[in-house]
């Protein structure tokens, strides 16, 4: 093994395992599972002999307790087995994800402004839980798997040495044989994996340094080469898995083929008196649990490859950089947050790239501190550009935009967003369950949770959900309609709580009653010096709720709707 892929099992273990006494009680009961099955299989083989000579009932019947016994015995391990490894899987995932997305990985700072990086954000967790399960089933079980092997050859040898000799030729040999060219193709795939993540990790990473590079970039046949060659890898990961999937077949094949001869060389060693009845089931034990246990211990090596191209994968993820403005020399803290004015746009104009006009031009305006303002105007007046400009995912070439009186230019982007939550229009949500998405993994609080619940109108939702905060749902907020979707996202601004709120049409599918209640909390939260809310919105009823109303466009469109809002 290469010393980077130690470094990756070290790393893996030291930081991301659980205790170490669930570890052990994990593996004792793997082994356990493993080895009941011998004693359960001479049980049964006496059983048989002693039905086939008619003799010995009493003894029949307390050799059939004991077999119950032991198959209770089996399940009560397996449950137990089964709930420790849902333990320590997901202790695993939790210290994972704490450790390489919210702690280290910048990840975080965008999930809420851009889609490409949630997308990031779900393939680095998506792999995560892949690759704690291929080290969770395969090398956690590593010892177990091989002292169960050898137990199941011992006890072949003592019930028959020839039937068991077949059994270790046919049984094990036909199996390494088959991985040695399975493994080669683990490898290649594993190469795959590797690959498809630096394609899709350039492609996130030209979209986070888009105003960069598009300066000295045909972008259009960068993402068209990039998509390619992702998509061929792709058909070829696919080609490499049929491939595995044939080798599966022809060695389960081998396996149904051996468990046939062992009955058909057992009746004749029955018929030459060599064997009895019994020992065909015990014969057929050994069989099975042999080629099972030599097929999880060569799945071990041969999942190795999957799980470095994971970690390799989930590594290239970790260390993308995130745009940063590489002209401004100086940064500035954000020190006068109680000053009146919260936000101050200063004679910005910003025209895209595709278009001929300015979609703004020379506005100035002034946002002061604790208040609701609604931004109101007509369809693509600049409503949304404007919102983006603030907090800096927009450039302003024209202009200065200044938040608490320092320039925005002068201000470290990660250090703006800590006190802006900017809500866009289309909002994300990622695979995961409702708290998650709440949370974005960040550190649960069940008060800010409540809070969050209580002020968003979700709490109502969330308690008919069959498993609550648990209850799971998909990267497109299913199975939320769009109006609950607006309040999963008002309940993520809510528990982060910032001191400036850019919410681009977030109350719009929420129904009235809903709306006004909403408003009425966010009036709670400016009336309290806590937060300063902007509101791109149509709507006339958050108008009239909103303590300044700013407007862009034509006076006519203006008058039309402060009229609808009777302000």
């Amino acid at each position: 093994m290469k010393e980077g892929q130690k470094d990756y099992f070290k790393f893996f273990e030291k930081e991301f395992s659980p205790p170490k006494a669930a570890i052990i009680l994990f593996s004792f009961l793997s082994f356990m599972i493993g080895i009941i099955t011998y004693p359960e299989a001479e049980v049964v083989r006496r059983i048989i002999d002693y039905m086939v000579q008619g003799s010995n009932k009493s003894r029949i019947v307390k050799l059939f307790c004991i077999v119950l016994l032991i198959y209770l015995t089996k399940v009560f391990l397996n449950y137990v087995y089964l709930k420790i490894k849902w333990i320590i899987r997901y202790t695993m995932l939790e210290r994972a994800e704490e450790k390489m997305i919210v702690k280290n990985s910048k990840s975080q700072k965008w999930a809420d402004t851009e889609l490409q990086l949630v997308d990031r954000f779900t393939i680095i967790r998506n792999d995560l839980v892949q690759a704690v399960d291929e080290y969770l089933n395969s090398f956690l079980v590593l010892y177990s798997t091989f002292l169960s092997l050898i137990a199941g050859i011992a006890y072949g040898i003592i019930v028959n040495v020839k039937v068991t000799l077949i059994i270790i030729v046919i049984g094990i040999l036909v199996p390494i044989v088959g991985s040695l060219t399975k493994g080669k193709i683990e490898k290649a795939q594993s190469k795959i994996v590797i690959q498809t993540g630096r394609y899709r990790a350039l492609l996130i990473n030209i979209v986070e340094n888009i105003e960069v590079i598009k300066a000295f970039l045909d972008r259009r046949k960068l993402f068209s080469s990039l998509e390619k060659e992702n998509q061929k890898l792709e058909w070829e990961s696919i080609l490499y898995q049929k491939f595995v999937s044939l080798i599966n077949t022809i060695q389960n094949a081998v396996g149904y083929s051996l468990v046939v001869f062992v009955i058909l060389f057992s009746v004749f060693l029955i018929y030459k008196k060599e064997m009895k009845f019994g020992d065909i089931y015990a014969m057929l034990a050994v069989s099975s649990t042999v080629n099972d246990k030599v097929m999880s211990l060569i799945n071990i090596f041969t999942k190795r490859q999957t799980f470095m191209g994971l970690m390799t994968r989930i590594n290239i993820y970790y260390e993308i950089p995130t745009c940063e403005d590489k002209n401004v020399q100086t940064r500035v803290e954000l020190t006068d947050k109680n000053s009146d004015v919260a936000i101050e746009v200063q004679g910005v104009s910003y025209k895209y790239k595709d278009k001929n006009e300015f979609v703004l031009c020379n506005l100035s305006k002034v946002f002061g501190s604790g208040k609701i303002h609604a931004v109101v105007g007509e369809s693509g007046c600049g409503k949304s550009t404007l919102l983006k400009m603030i907090c800096n995912l927009l450039p302003i070439e024209e202009g200065k935009v200044k938040i608490f009186g320092k320039d925005i230019a002068e201000i470290d982007r990660e250090k703006l967003w800590d006190y802006i939550e900017y809500i866009p229009q289309n909002i994300y949500f990622f695979e995961g369950t409702v708290k998650e998405n709440i949370t974005l993994l960040k550190e649960y609080d069940q008060e800010r949770m409540d809070f969050a619940l209580k002020n968003s109108r979700l709490k109502e939702l969330v308690d008919k959900l069959p498993n609550g905060l648990d209850s799971r749902i998909s990267s497109d907020g299913n199975p939320f309609s769009t109006g609950e979707k607006k309040k999963l996202v008002l309940a993520r601004a809510f528990y982060n709580d910032k001191t400036i709120w850019l919410m681009d049409e977030t109350l719009n599918g929420i129904d009235v009653i809903d709306t006004e209640r909403i408003m009425i909390n966010l009036k709670k939260r400016v009336e309290n010096g806590k937060n300063t809310i902007i509101i791109v919105t149509h709507n006339p009823d958050v108008i009239k709720m909103s303590d300044e109303v700013h407007m862009i466009g034509s006076e006519r469109w203006e008058s039309e709707e402060i009229a609808q809002a009777n302000i």
